[in-house]
């Protein structure tokens, strides 16, 4: 399973002037609120949302996900 890593996020945003949630929405067409959600790390964005952000601005989607363990159903309960 992946996960998106938001520092890396932030850091590939970082390359593009750091945009706001603001400036997200506008020429990614993902909401502010949505936006702001992602950065600070409360939403992962699903394919499309990730993709949007990629495309925009310039990064490979890989640089900024992460392997993490799939939560198994004795791990779920405890």
């Amino acid at each position: 399973m992946y996960r998106l890593n938001t520092n890396k996020l932030r850091q590939k945003l970082k390359e593009h002037g750091n945009p706001t949630g603001h400036t997200i929405q506008t020429r990614a067409g993902v909401s502010q609120t949505t936006s702001y959600r992602i950065l600070r790390g409360e939403a992962q964005p699903d394919l499309i949302t990730a993709m949007r952000l990629s495309v925009t601005f310039d990064f490979d989607l890989r640089d900024v996900m992460d392997e993490v363990d799939e939560p198994t159903a004795d791990k779920a309960i405890a």
